[in-house]
């Protein structure tokens, strides 16, 4: 949840990221792009937020060709691979944990994007980027779907 809250990865490509693929000295998770929603190979940047966690793991231990969530979501040889099998481990947790029970995997994706929305200033060129979206219109039509981009110059507009 904390790489789809920090990195907007979804989680079928997190059931094919590899150790090899995190470079924590460049501070970048690579998405292959045989593995990517658009088929194209690309990088996002590892937020200060996501370091402690990724240092965590204790990824230098695995091989690089190691599933970075492997086998029952642990690092390893042994590749998990059905997405769907994410989403009802998360909601078996959400529910243990007493957690609405709305708030389904992709919540973590949405709220990241929120949080990072307002802590880089609205900066929409670099949501794009971490979101891996070809435009900047795409990345528009996402934030005015969470209710983030009003028309605020619209509204406080004063007409006699």
């Amino acid at each position: 949840t904390q790489i789809m809250y920090h990195c907007f990865i979804r989680r079928t490509e997190l059931c094919f990221l590899k150790v090899k693929h995190i470079d924590m000295v460049n501070m970048t998770i690579v998405i292959p792009g045989e593995n990517a929603k658009n088929n194209n190979q690309e990088s996002v940047v590892i937020p200060k937020g996501l370091e402690p966690i990724l240092l965590e793991m204790e990824l230098h231990k695995y091989s690089s060709e190691d599933y970075l969530f492997g086998r029952r979501m642990l690092t390893g040889p042994l590749q998990y691979k059905n997405p769907n099998w994410i989403s009802t481990r998360h909601n078996a947790i959400v529910k243990e944990l007493n957690i609405d029970q709305a708030k389904g995997l992709y919540s973590w994706k949405h709220t990241g994007v929120c949080k990072y929305y307002y802590l880089t200033g609205k900066d929409v060129y670099s949501l794009m980027r971490q979101l891996r979206h070809r435009d900047l219109n795409t990345t528009m039509i996402y934030l005015k779907s969470m209710g983030l981009i009003q028309n605020d110059a619209f509204r406080n507009a004063m007409v006699a």
